[in-house]
């Protein structure tokens, strides 16, 4: 018999999943700190997205138990009022884990997180195909600043017939999101890579990525290397500088910094993000 790991789920993982997904609405709530590079197509109708990739660092960042700190790669599609939406990458977050360690995931909706989607498998609709890894796992080991790195390979690929989105890690398919999921995902008008920080109203913010701004140095601060996308003809490209969105909104606690032409160790495209937090509003 075939069996594929599955991180028990137990009630209090349910509460705890709910509440913490709950303060996720995307341009709207002021707890949520983000530092990332996308992109985003402008006609839709002529060009889309339908993949995104990236091997990022993996950081264990001290945070609050009211707080969480991500790493995120995602795809998007559709207005703020209902934004279908896939999103992978490891984070440190005590309310939905009762720990401090880093772990992998990724999280969905169809509605900017309204009524619809969850973590990992709080919900029905990532459907698990590993049998090596499985959503929610812990990171054995993290990488130390200015020491040893410990990275992991990811992405998000559509199935040109199926039409259902496909993540991997290490080269491996842990499962996909079915395309009966989403009110309006058949492509992506936005991918994207960075980090995320939530925190309480009037707490400050906790530290993102690394805990250290992005400096050119790519053992300082939380990376995405060799970064690329699909488009319509299912090929991998890395992003031109030109196409390159950057948004940070508290930028004296967080950054973003995308980098191109940095040769076979980073590749032809990168990025740098995080911080150390603090008081954002001040």
């Amino acid at each position: 018999i075939e069996t594929v790991p599955i991180r028990r789920t137990t009630k209090e993982d349910l509460i705890r999943g709910k509440s913490f997904f709950n303060n996720l609405i995307f341009d709207g709530n002021p707890n949520n700190h983000v530092a990332s590079i996308s992109l985003r197509t402008v006609d839709p109708t002529y060009f889309s997205y339908f993949g995104v990739s990236g091997t990022n660092s993996v950081y264990n960042v001290k945070v609050e138990n009211d707080q969480s700190s991500s790493s995120v790669m995602w795809v998007r599609n559709g207005a703020i009022d209902n934004t279908n939406f896939i999103g992978i990458g490891w984070h440190v977050a005590p309310e939905l884990y009762d720990d401090d360690e880093t772990h992998l995931y990724a999280l969905w909706t169809s509605d900017n997180f309204k009524n619809t989607g969850c973590y990992n498998l709080l919900c029905s609709g990532f459907v698990q195909t590993s049998k090596s890894y499985y959503l929610g796992a812990p990171f054995a080991k993290t990488s130390i600043y200015g020491g040893e790195m410990f990275e992991i390979a990811i992405s998000i690929i559509q199935d040109p017939i199926t039409k259902d989105w496909w993540v991997t890690s290490e080269n491996e398919n842990l499962g996909y999101f079915p395309a009966s999921l989403f009110s309006n995902m058949t492509s992506a008008d936005q991918v994207g890579w960075g980090g995320r920080a939530t925190t309480t109203s009037g707490a400050p913010g906790p530290p993102m990525g690394s805990g250290y701004f992005p400096d050119d140095i790519f053992d300082h601060a939380s990376y995405f290397r060799y970064i690329t996308y699909q488009n319509n003809s299912r090929k991998n490209f890395s992003p031109d500088k030109f196409l390159i969105q950057r948004f940070t909104d508290k930028p004296q606690c967080y950054n973003a910094k995308f980098y191109d032409n940095q040769g076979n160790e980073i590749g032809p495209a990168a990025l740098q993000f995080g911080g150390p937090g603090g008081n954002c509003d001040g």
